[in-house]
């Protein structure tokens, strides 16, 4: 009888470098998802990265590479990498001003449960042009279903349950990968207190 059986999965990952101007000091944003990595699934990070383009201002550019790792996603290590297709980059698309370091956030949502808490996973959109926002500081309805459109086009192009958010392993829970279910916009402003690569 095996009572601490771990059933390992490999997961792809990929890293979007957001860099430019715009951008203070630069940023990644992370992304993961089950089964081999093929050509349209980079094509749909492309996608749906120049949407969120659309959103920004002239200066940052989203770089969406076409290799990345494979990950044990029980202890995050290593095992493998992936490269398909072309690369390509998203540049933003607005030239009217910005709020440096302002911007939205996409919220992937998850069934899992890890330390207590739900698994979600966030993909900042920052910083975002000053015409996204309404006079009282939300985000106008039409960039919120659009930044929506964008995240629910991307599941659906990856295809059901390949999207991921990885938990680390840490003294309390073993690692894992939760498949995204849902995808949130919060109509509010965000922004990030740190980043991490």
């Amino acid at each position: 009888m095996c009572d601490n059986l771990l059933f390992v999965t490999n997961i792809n990952r990929i890293r979007v470098s957001l860099t430019g101007p715009a951008v203070t000091g630069g940023g990644v944003a992370t992304h993961y998802w089950l089964g081999t990595a093929t050509a349209t699934d980079v094509a749909a990070f492309k996608t749906f990265w120049t949407t969120l383009a659309g959103q920004c201002p002239v200066g940052l550019t989203a770089t969406i590479p076409n290799e990345g790792e494979v990950l044990d996603d029980n202890d995050g290590t290593i095992v493998s990498s992936w490269s398909v297709g072309v690369p390509g980059s998203a540049v933003g698309a607005g030239a009217t001003g910005y709020a440096q370091g302002v911007g939205a956030r996409i919220v992937w949502q998850t069934a899992g449960l890890a330390g207590g808490r739900h698994v979600r996973g966030t993909t900042y959109v920052v910083p975002m042009l000053a015409s996204a926002w309404e006079s009282d500081g939300t985000m106008r309805g039409v960039v919120v279903d659009a930044l929506l459109s964008a995240g629910t086009a991307l599941t659906g192009a990856l295809g059901a349950g390949r999207m991921v958010i990885l938990t680390r392993r840490t003294a309390d829970h073993s690692g894992t990968s939760h498949a995204v279910t849902g995808v949130v916009v919060p109509d509010k402003a965000s922004w990030l207190r740190s980043r991490r690569t």
